[in-house]
């Protein structure tokens, strides 16, 4: 399609619209109603069909619009669009384009920097010739910009009309007239000339002594006249003269002075004799059948050739296409476990390190909570029994333990 587009060779916006479809059609084929790229496919009709609706709407709008030359906006259309001033719920009257009438409304197109487009009502149109003081518009920086676009594309629709009445007059100036007659009336002359220079050359070289063309002669006349521009009255003396086979035989036999009715018996006598004696129709018709039957027949076998290979071509085809949409969509279930599976381990690392942040949130909590409690010497339980500065115990058993054992010679703790 991009091919044809660039080659020019579509003739109407249908033949357009009708490969699209073409293409919506074999991908459904292909792949089926769901997915992702039949929905890519619905997707480009959809833009298709807006965009050719766009097109047949304004073709210059659209152009200029893709396009983007300098003040495109501004560029006249043709037809040229209409001129009005539109409010919007909640905006001020604005200048616009008119781009099409609705039953809804007015769908124009505002002047300004964004160019903005929308369905306005016929209760809030203006004409574009109004006062501006009768709308009471704002004077912002946005309406002076719109103002200036709309009074270039005025402009540019005036100089548009005055060239198009240039044209108009230099192709319908009665000063070129006189010129073109004159031009007119001396080809007419020359053609005139030479058609009469080879039509007395014809007499001169195609004629017999009776004063008939021979048949090559006459034809050629009648090739070379028929490239002559002459007028009417030229046409009527030039056209052949046609002889029957009557006329032929009356001046033959004037020439040779010879009875008609001689020569007639005799051709009667021939006919005649080759009516009774020759078969010649039964030979015809008995070849033309064997003809015929012999073309039937090569026409089978060409028939069965070309089915077979077109059968074979389209086997081949078929499986062409099954092998590529079979790899297509291997590489695309490919991507979607790749994707899922990337998607999993960033899950997994997700909830890895979160678990890790609770788990070490939990160990620091629970090692500040026994760094604030005192702990047994002796067997580690939490002490409840205070002796010295860093000596507890949990019970009297494990004191009286750790104090015969070691720590009544290290103990500081004050006697009386």
């Amino acid at each position: 399609m991009e091919e044809m587009t660039m080659k020019r060779r579509y003739r109407y916006l249908e033949q357009f619209f009708a490969d699209a479809r073409t293409i919506l059609h074999n991908i459904f084929i292909c792949y089926g109603e769901c997915g992702f790229i039949p929905d890519l496919a619905g997707i480009m009709i959809r833009d298709c069909r807006y965009d050719l609706d766009e097109i047949r709407q304004c073709k210059d709008c659209y152009h200029h619009s893709n396009a983007k030359p300098k003040n495109w906006f501004c560029q006249p259309c043709r037809p040229a669009h209409d001129l009005v001033f539109a409010k919007q719920k909640g905006f001020s009257y604005w200048p616009a384009k008119v781009i099409k009438v609705t039953q809804e409304g007015y769908d124009v197109r505002f002047f300004g920097s964004l160019h903005q487009r929308a369905t306005i009502a016929s209760s809030a149109i203006r004409p574009i010739d109004i006062s501006l003081k009768q709308l009471m518009l704002k004077r912002t920086v946005g309406f002076n910009k719109a103002m200036k676009e709309l009074s270039l594309h005025q402009q540019l629709l005036e100089s548009a009309a005055q060239d198009t009445d240039e044209q108009s007059g230099a192709e319908n100036d009665p000063d070129d007239e006189p010129e073109k007659e004159e031009q007119n009336e001396k080809l007419a002359k020359v053609h005139h000339k030479k058609f009469h220079h080879k039509r007395h050359r014809g007499d001169d070289h195609g004629c017999d002594s009776s004063g008939f063309k021979s048949p090559s002669s006459r034809s050629q006349g009648v090739h070379e006249d028929s490239h002559l521009v002459s007028s009417s009255e030229d046409q009527v003396h030039a056209g052949a003269r046609v002889f029957s086979t009557s006329d032929v035989a009356v001046q033959a036999t004037k020439k040779s002075g010879r009875p008609q009715s001689r020569g007639m018996q005799t051709e009667e006598g021939e006919k005649s004799a080759t009516v009774t004696g020759c078969n010649c129709d039964v030979k015809f018709s008995r070849m033309f059948e064997e003809y015929k039957n012999q073309i039937e027949a090569d026409f089978r076998v060409d028939k069965e050739r070309a089915l077979k290979e077109l059968e074979e071509r389209l086997r081949k085809d078929c499986e062409e296409d099954k092998q590529m949409a079979l790899s297509r969509a291997m590489t695309s279930v490919q991507r979607e476990v790749e994707s899922v599976r990337l998607q999993t381990e960033e899950k997994c690392k997700e909830e890895y390190f979160e678990e890790v942040k609770k788990l070490t949130d939990k160990h620091k909590r629970e090692i500040s909570l026994a760094k604030k409690k005192q702990w047994c010497y002796n067997c580690e339980e939490e002490a409840m029994y205070h002796c010295c500065w860093n000596t507890s115990y949990c019970s009297i058993k494990c004191q009286q333990e750790h104090w015969h054992h070691e720590h009544k010679r290290m103990c500081r703790r004050k006697r009386n």
